[in-house]
């Protein structure tokens, strides 16, 4: 995550859809892997092994011909945790940027960037929009006219979906049109007209995390403080209000995912200052930064999450060598890191990670765009983690 992927994320948004957004974190475990159809899904049991291994047919079906689940570990396959499982929930999605469960983990959320309409081919600007998906069913369109909506989070009572729109403003833009230079958006959940925190325009917001702080939502942000310039880590009561900077200015340069502890810490993605693909992660504290892992290639948006003890952190991001995506698991104490690839390794595009707010279930995005035959090539995913 640099300046050059943010600038070539943006435009892509704005003008190409043929470019794709993320490079995000694998996650090492050993799941499996089922694609929605409507059918139940597997699920590893307590008394599953590390020897015992899924075996996953290239097009993600099952195994036939009365075939087993069981494939004999390789030598450089890393420790799996027990009891995880990877499932599709959207498939054949255009560019699904990030994807956020509902509280107890039942089904996602996600945006996404719209097919071009075939008369104005040309214009994406206004073309992202929020999707519901339940398992069995085709994602349900929520709201649309979103011109960045690189993150979105859900509130804990699961009324109300909040989305990071970055906006389609850029440095060198002159005369900028005030509805366009990006914010946080409510939406209900059930769907309908997004409503701006006007509070927040200007902020280019890229990550989002929500809590619950004196009984009430908190929404945690990255973004720029549109009176300096100035990257920062940034709070507002989800009923709306002031907003208050946790953090601005160096090390910060461009901070996207985020994640917020029970205790208060933060862990934040931020691109590297350096023109390489590398980004650093940030452990905030009383308004302080400093380094949370080496530098590590993340997608963008980045991905961050935290198990519902805060005792694992995930890290949406792609193998060191490889355009191969994986989830990192972090653990908080002594910062040892394990990758989750079941499941995710075939694509290339990591996207966005959440949480659920009362379970270890996860939504992740793969953020393909469209194939060569216009269909979607993005895919959301659920990860449930012991």
């Amino acid at each position: 995550m640099h300046r050059s992927r943010q600038t070539r994320v943006l435009l892509f948004v704005l003008f190409l859809p043929a470019f794709l957004f993320a490079t995000t974190i694998p996650i090492a475990c050993d799941p499996k892997v089922t694609e929605q159809t409507g059918e139940k899904a597997p699920e590893t049991t307590a008394e599953s092994t590390p020897e015992e291994k899924t075996a996953v047919p290239e097009d993600g079906g099952t195994p036939e011909d009365g075939g087993t689940n069981e494939t004999p570990p390789t030598e450089n396959q890393p420790e799996q945790p027990t009891q995880a499982s990877v499932e599709e929930s959207a498939t054949k999605v255009n560019t699904p940027l990030d994807a956020t469960p509902s509280p107890n983990g039942d089904f996602n959320y996600y945006t996404a960037v719209l097919a071009p309409n075939a008369d104005e081919p040309d214009v994406v600007a206004g073309q992202g929009a929020v999707f519901k998906v339940e398992k069995g069913k085709p994602p349900q369109e929520l709201a649309k006219g979103f011109f960045s909506p690189l993150s979105l989070v859900v509130s804990t009572d699961g009324q109300t979906i909040f989305v990071a729109d970055r906006g389609q403003t850029t440095p060198e833009e002159e005369d900028v049109d005030s509805t366009k230079t990006g914010g946080l958006y409510t939406i209900p959940s059930a769907g309908g007209q997004p409503t701006l925190i006007t509070t927040t325009q200007g902020y280019q917001p890229r990550g989002l995390d929500v809590v619950k702080e004196n009984d009430e939502d908190v929404v945690y942000f990255s973004g720029v403080d549109p009176a300096d310039g100035q990257a920062g880590v940034f709070k507002i009561k989800a009923s709306g209000g002031a907003v208050t900077t946790i953090l601005k200015g160096d090390p910060l340069r461009d901070p996207s995912g985020l994640a917020v502890s029970s205790t208060g810490k933060i862990y934040v993605a931020d691109a590297s200052a350096d023109a390489t693909t590398m980004s650093m992660v940030y452990e905030i504290t009383d308004g302080k930064a400093a380094p949370f892992t080496d530098p590590m290639r993340v997608g963008y948006p980045a991905g961050i999450a935290l198990t519902k003890n805060g005792e694992t952190l995930l890290i949406s991001g792609l193998q060191a060598q490889e355009n191969s995506s994986v989830v990192y698991l972090v653990k908080v104490a002594d910062k040892s890191i394990t990758e989750f690839t079941q499941g995710i390794s075939q694509n290339s595009e990591s996207g966005g990670v959440h949480r659920a707010h009362n379970s270890n279930t996860f939504a992740w995005a793969n953020s393909d765009t469209p194939d060569a035959d216009g269909v979607g090539g993005g895919t959301v995913y659920t990860i449930k983690l012991p």
